[in-house]
């Protein structure tokens, strides 16, 4: 198979741009405003839309911002037993007799990469309303590049790391 061939069938291929690796950069937003910014800044440089990822703090708005924005929806939100639950879970406290649940929080801060020692810190910023933003970042220098649009558009706590596989939490290979 041909190379174009190649880019046509992958998904994140995007106009003959490079290919995304499982690297990814991430920052969060004090405003869905910015967020939305953000992820048309990333559009306009090429990025591939299902390189991206936002996060709120309700699965509804994470599955409506993607279906909006032709971005990929965060893991656990659209789909599964986490969608319909609060992302954080419960502590079984409504359903005593149910027990606990996990939320997509979890899950989906894996895939997009946020490493396990800062999780809870950007969990909390999650939470407490400021959408995260992921992008898997291409090869040959997409992540430089990645990291200097999020820092240009109001990201605060920007960081870099490896998509996750959901239930285990190693890198995916």
């Amino acid at each position: 198979m041909g190379s174009e061939a190649l880019r046509a069938s992958d998904p994140f291929f995007m106009k003959g741009d490079i290919p995304m690796s499982d690297t990814t950069a991430f920052g969060s937003y004090d405003s869905i405003e910015r967020l939305q910014s953000a992820v048309e800044r990333f559009k306009q440089a090429g990025f591939n839309p299902a390189s991206l990822t936002a996060l709120f703090s309700e699965n509804p708005q994470s599955r409506r911002f993607a279906q909006e924005n032709g971005t990929t929806p965060p893991h656990g939100t659209d789909t599964g037993p986490t969608a319909d639950r609060d992302l954080d879970g419960s502590l079984g406290l409504s359903e005593p007799n149910k027990g606990p649940k996990v939320g997509a929080l979890p899950g989906a801060l894996r895939v997009m990469g946020i490493p396990a020692e800062d999780a809870p810190e950007y969990g909390e910023s999650v939470k407490n309303g400021h959408p995260l933003l992921s992008v898997r970042c291409g090869v040959n220098g997409g992540k430089e590049r990645a990291m200097e649009i999020l820092n240009d558009t109001g990201a605060s706590e920007i960081g870099e790391g490896e998509v996750a596989d959901p239930l285990s939490g190693r890198p995916e290979k």
